[in-house]
């Protein structure tokens, strides 16, 4: 029994719309959970809502929000800070490919959109299954931006962490290489657009190896910029346990 990561790439849009559609660079493997982060403006409700609503795809996968992770750094203007949220699905349709059109909707016009994919593989006979979500206070102006503490992550449990950040192509950001109780994934990161009218994302991944603790996602920006961050565990169960938020919690 062992949960694996895999990058499977990223993507932007900045044209303003209500939804856009984004593909993986890489086939995903059939049986895995996809993760999507998402990072984007403000857009809705003077910018204090985030209002990533709906994810679906051309095969006609299930999609759900991971509870807990939906974000929004709100100073006070619609698009002037960000907001972001973690989105998986088990392939219950079909195994999404790069030519697999995965469409992302906003309650409002939204410009700015960065997101990235992420696959988390289980065992045969076993999937990959969200334990919990979370998220961390928001951070202004800051070049360490961190996910804070999550909860204790047991070992055999993968993290997956998303970082959103309010910033354009001007911006930079070093990775998380940490290796304790666990080796972080290689950084996944893209940015679109102009100072606080673009968007950045940043995410990574870690199977928990030698001994349960709690984690912290910590990435340097090379400008300051406001962000905000949320992060899924997941935990490998057999394929006939009981899902769905069933009486074990997890989906």
């Amino acid at each position: 029994m062992a949960l694996t990561i895999t990058n499977r790439g990223v993507a932007t849009n900045n044209a303003a719309n209500t939804s856009f559609v984004v593909n993986t660079t890489s086939n995903c493997t059939a049986g895995a959970t996809i993760l999507i982060c998402i990072a984007a403006d403000n857009s809705s409700s003077g910018g204090s809502t985030n209002d990533i609503t709906n994810v679906t795809d051309a095969l006609g996968n299930q999609w759900q929000v991971v509870p807990s992770t939906a974000v929004v750094f709100d100073n006070g203007a619609a698009s002037a800070g960000v907001q972001g949220s973690i989105w998986f699905t088990h392939q219950n349709a079909g195994a999404i490919q790069t030519t697999t059109n995965v469409t992302v909707s906003t309650g409002s016009t939204c410009t700015a959109k960065t997101v990235t994919f992420t696959e988390v593989t289980a065992a045969t006979g076993f999937q990959a299954r969200i334990k919990a979500g979370g998220a961390k206070a928001a951070g202004a102006t800051a070049t360490a931006a961190t996910s804070g503490a999550t909860g204790t992550i047991v070992v055999g449990q993968a993290l997956v962490v998303g970082i959103y950040i309010e910033a354009g192509t001007t911006q930079t950001c070093t990775g998380d290489s940490d290796t304790t109780n666990g080796s972080w994934s290689t950084l996944q990161y893209t940015e679109i657009g102009t100072t606080t009218s673009g968007s950045c994302i940043a995410s990574q991944g870690k199977v928990q190896t030698t001994a349960d603790s709690t984690q912290s996602y910590d990435v340097t920006l090379g400008i300051s910029s406001d962000y905000h961050s949320s992060w899924a565990v997941l935990v490998e169960t057999p394929n006939n346990a009981c899902g769905c938020n069933g009486s074990m919690g997890w989906w």
